[in-house]
C-alpha cells in the first residue's frame, strides 16, 4: 500500500544483477541505488541528488558518505595504476579544514561514484547497458561511472547530500580477484594514465593529495640547479638519520615490514622520513598510520629501501637519483628458503648493504655476497581494541580457540593453511565444542572459499572468516583467540605467531626456517618436520630447493595437549610475551638499528 515491490532472487550474490532488476521493476524517469547498509540523516537528501541529476550532461550523481565513528568513506572516487584502478578520495580521513583544497566540502566532477548511493538517468543507465553483470561484487559502480564518461557525460560528486555508511554491515565485505582482473582487463589503460580531474602535481600512490614527490618545488630547484651547474639556494648535504622507502601503507607483508622499520626507529629516537612507494603492488594501500611522517624530500644520510630484491630495480628507476645519491643505501629484504634467487643477483648491486629479518634470511643472502648483510628483525607491537573481543568477530565465548591465517595472494603452498584444518580435524571431533579452529582468509576467492568447504565438512567447530579487516582488527582476532597456528612450509620471519606471542598467547608452529629465531619450547610448542624437495615450481619457489613438511600428528598432540590443559597454556603465553617483548619489542629492535646505524656513520 506505500508503493513497494519486493523481487523475490533465487541466486548467488551479484550486486549488479539485483540492481538491474531493480532498474527493470521500476518506471521513474530517475533511478536510485541505495544500498541497505546507509542511514539516512539529511532531510533534503534527495533533493539534493535529484537537482544535480537534472543538469545536462550528467552522468551519475554520488553523495558524501561517512562511516558511522566520523571518518570519510567517499567523497568521490579517482583513478589509480595500483590495487583494485581506483581509490576513495580521502577515505578513512576526518573531515576538517586542513583537507587539501577543502574538497570534501565542493560539488565537482569525478571519475567515478561509489554505488552504494548513485542517482542515474533512466535513459542513460539503459544506454550504456546498466551494470555489468560479471563484476558480481567489486567494481561494477566504476564500470558504469566509466561507461558514462566514454558517452561524453560527467560523473558528480556533492556534498551536500551526506548520509552513514555502515559499509558492509548487512553483507560480509570481499574483493574477488576474477572482478579485479576484469576491470583492469577493461580499464586498464585509463587506470595507468592517471585522473584526468586530479592535479598531477599531486601523487595519484595516496588518498591524501599529498604533494607529488617529483614535484616539490624545493626538490625541482635542487635539480635544476643540480643539471645547469649553478649553486643551489638549498641545501642538498645529507642529515644525520634514516630515509625510510617502502610499501608503508601496503596491508600486506611487505607493509608491515616497512611500518616495522618506522616503530623502531621511532623507538630510537632515530630521525627519519618516510616516502610511499606503491608501484608493482595490488594490494590495498589503506594504512595511513605513518602518514604524519610521509615526506616528499630525502634528507637523511642514510636510505632504507624496504623493498624486496624483485622490485628493487623498479624503485630505484622511479625515485629520482639526486635525492638520494650522496646517502648510504640499505636494502631490507626477505625470504623463505635456503638459497637466494638466481634473479635477486642484479638487486645486489642497487644496495650498500643488506638487512634482513632472521638469521635463516641472512645465511640465505650472505652466502652470494662480500656485502655485509645483518639480521634486524622485525619489531612486534601489535596493537588490540579492548572492545574488539569474539562478540565482536562471532566467535564462541567458552570454546579453547585456535587461529591459522593466510593469504590468497601469497603462495598457499608455503604457508601450507590446510595443515592446520588437517590437525584439528584429527584432534577433535566435528561435535567437541571445547574447541574451535577460526580460519583468517585475506583476499578470499570463489575457488579457495569452496576448497576450504569441502574441507571442512560436517565440523560445526570450524568457522571460516573471509571479510576484509583492518590491522586494529587483525591485532584484536588474536588478542580473542587462545592460540596461534602456524604449519609453514617455510617463513622469512613469520610475523604473526610473534605477534600472537607478545600478546601472550600459545603458538604451534613448524620449527624450521626464520620462525626459529623464536621458537624454543620455553615459551611455545615448536613442530617437527622433515625436509622435502620441491618438485614443482611455487611461484618464486622453484623445482629442486628446499622447505618443511611438518607433523600433522605433532601438530594434532599439541593441540589436544593445550584444550586438556589450560594452565599450561596460560603458562607458556606468559613466558612468550616476556621473550617477545625482551627480544622484539620496538625498543628492542630500535636498539639493533641504532647500533648498526652508528657503525656505518
Amino acid at each position: 500500500d506505500k508503493g513497494l515491490k519486493v523481487i523475490e532472487c533465487d541466486f548467488d550474490f551479484n550486486w549488479p544483477r539485483l540492481n538491474n532488476l531493480g532498474a527493470k521493476e521500476s518506471d521513474g524517469e530517475l533511478l536510485l541505488f541505495l544500498n541497505d547498509d546507509v542511514e539516512i540523516t539529511d532531510a533534503g537528501w534527495l533533493t539534493e541528488l535529484v537537482k544535480q541529476a537534472q543538469r545536462p550532461c550528467v552522468g551519475t550523481v554520488g553523495a558524501l558518505l561517512y562511516y558511522p565513528e566520523g571518518m570519510l568513506q567517499h567523497a568521490g572516487v579517482f583513478l589509480v595504476d595500483t590495487g583494485g584502478g581506483c581509490a576513495h578520495l580521502f577515505h578513512k580521513m576526518a573531515p576538517s579544514s586542513e583537507l587539501r583544497g577543502n574538497l570534501h566540502n565542493l560539488v565537482r566532477e569525478v571519475s567515478a561514484n561509489t554505488g552504494a548511493c548513485l542517482l542515474v538517468s533512466r535513459e542513460n543507465f539503459a544506454a550504456v547497458g546498466g551494470f555489468d553483470e560479471g563484476l558480481a561484487v567489486v567494481g561494477n559502480d566504476i564500470d558504469l561511472c566509466l561507461k558514462l564518461r566514454q558517452k561524453g557525460l560527467v560523473n558528480i560528486w556533492t556534498p551536500r547530500c551526506s548520509l552513514i555508511h555502515h559499509e558492509s554491515i548487512s553483507r560480509k565485505a570481499s574483493v574477488p580477484k576474477e572482478d579485479e582482473a576484469l576491470m583492469w582487463n577493461k580499464w586498464g589503460e585509463l587506470f595507468r594514465s592517471g585522473d584526468e580531474y586530479y592535479n598531477p602535481n599531486l601523487t595519484l600512490t595516496g588518498v591524501d593529495c599529498a604533494a607529488n614527490l617529483t614535484l616539490s618545488p624545493s626538490l625541482l630547484e635542487s635539480k635544476t640547479a643540480k643539471a645547469s651547474g649553478s649553486p643551489s639556494l638549498v641545501d642538498t648535504s645529507p642529515q644525520k638519520g634514516v630515509n625510510l622507502i617502502g610499501y608503508i601503507r601496503a596491508e600486506m607483508g611487505v607493509g608491515e615490514g616497512a611500518r616495522s622499520d618506522a616503530r623502531a626507529l621511532a623507538a630510537a629516537g632515530i630521525e627519519f622520513g618516510v616516502i610511499n612507494f606503491e608501484r608493482g603492488n595490488s594490494a590495498r594501500m589503506g594504512d595511513t598510520s605513518w602518514q604524519h611522517k610521509e615526506r616528499d624530500d630525502a634528507p637523511f644520510s642514510v636510505t632504507l629501501w624496504h623493498i624486496n630484491a624483485d622490485h628493487l630495480a623498479l624503485a630505484r628507476a622511479t625515485i629520482p637519483t639526486f635525492l638520494v645519491e650522496k646517502s648510504y643505501h640499505i636494502a631490507y629484504w626477505a625470504w623463505e628458503l635456503e638459497t637466494m634467487p638466481e634473479g635477486w643477483r642484479p638487486a645486489l648491486d642497487e644496495a650498500d648493504e643488506i638487512w634482513v629479518p632472521s638469521e635463516f634470511v641472512r645465511r640465505a643472502i650472505a652466502s652470494e655476497t662480500t656485502k655485509p648483510v645483518v639480521c634486524i628483525p622485525h619489531c612486534v607491537a601489535p596493537n588490540p581494541v579492548e572492545s574488539l573481543d569474539r562478540d565482536y568477530f562471532g566467535l564462541p565465548k567458552d570454546s579453547f580457540i585456535f587461529l591459522a591465517m593466510y593469504d590468497t595472494r601469497s603462495i598457499a603452498e608455503r604457508k601450507n593453511p590446510k595443515a592446520a584444518l588437517h590437525a584439528f580435524i584429527a584432534a577433535f571431533g566435528a561435535d567437541d565444542n571445547r574447541a574451535t579452529l577460526v580460519l583468517k582468509v585475506n583476499n578470499a576467492t570463489t575457488d579457495s572459499l569452496r576448497e576450504l568447504d569441502e574441507a571442512i565438512g560436517n565440523h560445526h567447530n570450524i568457522i571460516v572468516l573471509e571479510e576484509d579487516h583492518s590491522k586494529p582488527e587483525i591485532d584484536s582476532l588474536i588478542n580473542a583467540v587462545d592460540c596461534f597456528v602456524s604449519l609453514h612450509r617455510s617463513e622469512g620471519f613469520g610475523l604473526g605467531p610473534a605477534e600472537a606471542m607478545s600478546l601472550g598467547k600459545s603458538v604451534i608452529l613448524t620449527n624450521w626456517s626464520g620462525s626459529t629465531d623464536y621458537t624454543d619450547a620455553e615459551h611455545c610448542l615448536p613442530i617437527d618436520y622433515q625436509l622435502i624437495t620441491l618438485e614443482q615450481d611455487y611461484g618464486p619457489y622453484l623445482k629442486g630447493q628446499r622447505w618443511a613438511e611438518p607433523s600433522i600428528e605433532d601438530a594434532s598432540a599439541a593441540m589436544r595437549k593445550l584444550v586438556n590443559e589450560p594452565a599450561f597454556a596460560d603458562e607458556l603465553g606468559r613466558k612468550a610475551h616476556a621473550f617477545i617483548d625482551a627480544e622484539f619489542s620496538p625498543r628492542a629492535v630500535g636498539e639493533k638499528m641504532k647500533s648498526r646505524l652508528a657503525k656505518i656513520s
